[in-house]
């Protein structure tokens, strides 16, 4: 498995493909095993980049604060240790809300954003409720109702089964330190209409009420975004429902001229 030294801890990748290079961001407890469906599907025309995050997968997972601003210096010294001068960048729910960040603070690098159930603002996030969930029921009780929740219904068991599997290669104190991060640090929704790259909004019919409503702003505040909802899926349309989701990133990619 390759892996990349990335300040002072190694980050583990998949890779697939070659030419443009299409960076890829999982969600938080998930992994760079989502994107699966996509290094498939794209590495016949792309070099398709999926990492997993700091904490995540098969990443060191050390011990401490996992700042959001501590991913995006992840981001950007991922960038500069692959020689990527200009790419799409493609982000899940977290690794979306680092790649807005990363797209306002450093927009001349991009090709393109692509958000899949990525929300601009965390505050109000129930902290206190996840940390009493954990007391009561437990990590890995925790963690089958989140995929229950972040999966649709009409996934079958076994794929949930493989889910939460990877989800548990995220260790609680990593969480625990990402829900503190995500409340205190994540409100940049007055930013949004600032990105100006080509932007694609993705978010699945069942996905959590409020990041659907967030995307659904930032689709009508992001200067040319496009905005696709996918039936059956949830939070992430693109390893739920890839038949519908490629297409649609394949449409976008020859739109820029990408």
């Amino acid at each position: 498995m390759p892996y990349l030294d990335v300040r002072g801890h190694r980050l583990h990748y998949l890779e697939a493909g070659q030419g443009k290079p299409l960076l890829c961001f999982h969600s938080t407890p998930a992994s760079a095993q989502f994107y699966r469906p996509q290094l498939e599907a794209f590495s016949d025309r792309y070099r398709v980049i999926a990492f997993d995050l700091r904490g995540h997968g098969d990443s060191a997972k050390p011990e401490g604060e996992y700042r959001i601003s501590a991913f995006l210096d992840d981001y950007l010294e991922i960038v500069r240790k692959l020689y990527l001068d200009r790419f799409v960048l493609v982000g899940c729910s977290v690794g979306g809300i680092v790649a807005q960040l990363y797209a306002l603070a450093h927009p001349h690098t991009l090709a393109g954003l692509v958000l899949i159930g990525a929300p601009c603002s965390r505050r109000g996030r129930d902290v206190a409720g996840f940390h009493r969930a954990v007391r009561e029921r437990g990590w890995e009780a925790v963690v089958r109702g989140l995929v229950d929740k972040q999966l649709h219904a009409s996934m079958p068991a076994e794929v949930k089964a493989w889910a939460v599997a990877e989800y548990l290669k995220t260790p609680l104190h990593v969480r625990e330190a990402e829900e503190e991060a995500l409340l205190a640090q994540v409100h940049h929704t007055e930013q949004v209409g600032r990105i100006a790259v080509p932007t694609l909004l993705t978010a699945g019919e069942a996905e959590e009420r409020e990041i659907f409503e967030q995307m659904e702003y930032m689709s009508r505040t992001i200067p040319g975004a496009e905005w696709q909802v996918f039936a059956n899926a949830a939070h992430m349309p693109n390893f739920e429902q890839p038949a519908a989701f490629n297409p649609v990133l394949a449409r976008f990619l020859d739109r820029i001229g990408y």
